[in-house]
């Protein structure tokens, strides 16, 4: 998918084409995931999205299968999402772990405000926030997202996962 969106910013494919090879990753994870055996359930819950003004889905999706498959229940709350209502939903559901998106950010500086005030918010509750995304992967940024767990890959957020279980 990298590749895609290296080509769709070059301009050598249009962004109809870019989204087809979205749904087309897309379609076959989900028909990967039902050959997947049936995790017992755990009663944990996550929460996963893409920070607001990153349209990227398919990670979210991803680290949704992921976690799923380490038999938590996973709120999915997609691409887009503006963290002040994420907080009222973090309130709601208090969920076992927070996960965190961003494959590129184009205003740093409203974003890290509104992740400050987003932390205030829910910090009573001491939920692990993970972060991850191609835009975590800068140094500058990340000392701005303070957070409690940094990923690069999938991988990582299967261990992690495995790791911040209660039942295990």
């Amino acid at each position: 998918m990298c590749r895609i969106g290296e080509l769709w910013f070059n301009g050598e494919i249009t962004i109809t084409q870019e989204h087809i090879a979205t749904r087309a990753a897309s379609n076959s994870i989900y028909k990967l995931r039902n050959l997947l055996p049936v995790s017992k359930m755990t009663g944990e819950l996550a929460t996963c999205c893409a920070m607001e003004g990153d349209f990227h889905e398919l990670p979210t999706h991803l680290a949704q299968i992921i976690i799923e498959n380490e038999g938590w229940e996973v709120l999915n709350f997609g691409a887009n999402t503006p963290l002040y209502c994420l907080a009222e939903e973090i309130l709601q559901h208090s969920p076992e772990m927070i996960c965190l998106s961003a494959t590129l950010m184009n205003d740093v500086e409203r974003l890290s405000r509104d992740y400050k005030s987003f932390t205030e918010q829910i910090n009573k509750l001491k939920i692990p926030i993970v972060l991850g995304g191609r835009a975590f992967n800068d140094e500058r940024i990340r000392t701005r997202f303070p957070a409690d767990y940094y990923v690069r890959n999938f991988s990582e957020v299967a261990e992690l996962t495995q790791r911040l279980s209660k039942t295990m």
